[in-house]
């Protein structure tokens, strides 16, 4: 039986790099026999965010919504969830969260939570930010695994007592395999074959690598 599995990430944001790590992280989970849904959730934001992409959205926000609307399968109450992944992306940048816990303890019944190439965006964690890091140590122990994408986040919860391994962004998981980002090129509403097959010829490895 597939296992169901759901994505928490910055899957709204209107970032190319976001939306790849989690484009990316769905297809590596769908390509191992899981079924993978994003969770959808997103930190406060300010009025002027808001209006911007709900009230009067740009045409860029349109377009990433588009994007999201086209490749992306979402998590709703009804699922049950073998496993919850966090990350990629600054998920734990306490900062860019707003201090919310959610992104550490998501309030969704599942009996497996983890971490894939999770970051805090920054070297080191001190005064409320290393505040918010403690007082959710209890909930990072629950992991039954737990990985960063760089030294600086394992050190970090290092200094917790907290384990972690170093991984890649999920974006260089299809590195000897680029089929997913090349059916996003062909796909593209630029319908340039020239951008397309230069793409394939970018993908080339060196006949002696």
């Amino acid at each position: 039986m597939r296992k169901n599995i759901g994505i928490l990430t910055f899957s709204f944001a209107d970032n190319y790099g976001a939306l790849l790590q989690c484009y990316a992280l769905q297809k590596a989970c769908e390509q191992n026999g899981c079924n993978s849904k994003i969770i959808k959730y997103e930190p406060m934001t300010s009025l002027r965010t808001y209006i911007r992409n709900y009230i009067l959205p740009t045409r860029q926000h349109k377009l990433f919504n588009d994007f999201r609307k086209q490749y992306f399968s979402y998590y709703c109450k009804t699922d049950k969830l073998d496993t919850i992944i966090v990350g990629s992306d600054q998920v734990w940048n306490p900062q860019i969260i707003a201090y919310d816990d959610y992104w550490i303890c998501p309030k969704i019944q599942c009996n497996n939570i983890c971490s894939y190439a999770a970051s805090f965006g920054k070297t080191n964690l001190t005064g409320k930010d290393l505040q918010f890091l403690q007082e959710n140590q209890d909930a990072f122990e629950k992991y039954s695994f737990i990985s960063v994408r760089e030294q600086t986040g394992k050190t970090i919860l290092s200094n917790i007592d907290i384990k972690a391994q170093i991984v890649c962004d999920p974006t260089l998981l299809f590195y000897f395999d680029p089929s997913i980002y090349l059916e996003l090129v062909e796909n593209s509403r630029l319908n340039n074959k020239r951008v397309y097959n230069n793409s394939q010829k970018s993908f080339e490895l060196p006949e002696d690598y």
